[in-house]
């Protein structure tokens, strides 16, 4: 169900539960300065992007999962921001029956805050792809067992930060073509032999800064354009094994 705008003034002489509701959203609107629809699982989310149009907006993301089955959900508008009103509890999962990356942003200045992603699929397809895109912005979420968490491809001048990637086969890794990014202040969780950051050669000039990694297992490996050599690399993160090529 989308519902659409109220005014402060219809928010605060509603009854009780609605203000409960709805005034920590009138302050994550006031913040964002923006307030698009509010979702619940029964709206798709393919369905409230495309309400938005091209000018794109902020969609807030009530509890609740929206799940992947036939179609992934896919952000093809710029300035397109998807907002969960409850943390880590607004979640979107891939079913076993789909081989699908979860979640596409294709488009410039989008960004995903506070969804956690969940996999009941066998597959190694991620489940937040940033394809072919400039500022992007991941931060606030969790990645639980999952094939692979976050894919970069040709995606300029993105951010992922604050994220926990819990259980997974590859954390963020780059396809390639990836240039003025940061990966900042996320916690990897991950099983021996699993890698946490891995990037392409292609990647150039991106700060990874303040990550704690698995001490034992965790593992960043990428090659140096223009990025923290291996030794400064290990002293800007929390993190035994660095593979610099």
């Amino acid at each position: 169900m989308i519902q659409r705008r109220r005014t402060k003034l219809d928010c605060f002489v509603s009854d009780l539960d609605a203000n409960d509701i709805e005034t920590p959203m009138i302050r994550l609107a006031d913040r964002l300065n923006s307030l698009g629809p509010i979702i619940t699982p029964s709206t798709p989310l393919n369905v409230a992007v495309g309400a938005l149009g091209e000018a794109g907006g902020v969609i807030l993301m009530s509890e609740g999962t929206w799940e992947i089955g036939e179609q992934n959900f896919y952000v093809k508008y710029p300035n397109t921001h998807l907002v969960s009103v409850s943390p880590g509890n607004t979640v979107i999962k891939r079913n076993a029956s789909t081989d699908l990356v979860g979640l596409v942003l294709n488009a410039d200045n989008c960004s995903v805050d506070g969804v956690q992603f969940v996999d009941y699929s066998t597959n190694t397809a991620s489940m937040l792809g940033i394809l072919s895109s400039s500022g992007c912005t991941i931060k606030n979420c969790i990645f639980k067992d999952v094939g692979d968490g976050i894919t970069l491809q040709n995606a300029d001048w993105f951010a992922i930060q604050n994220c926990d990637f819990i259980d997974y086969r590859e954390g963020i890794n780059s396809n390639g073509g990836c240039d003025y990014g940061s990966i900042v202040d996320n916690r990897f969780r991950g099983s021996a032999g699993n890698d946490d950051i891995q990037l392409s050669g292609s990647d150039t000039t991106i700060g990874i800064v303040g990550n704690v990694l698995h001490w034992s297992d965790g593992s960043i490996d990428y090659t140096n354009n223009n990025m923290a050599s291996a030794a400064n690399m290990k002293i800007l993160n929390v993190v035994n094994n660095v593979t610099e090529r």
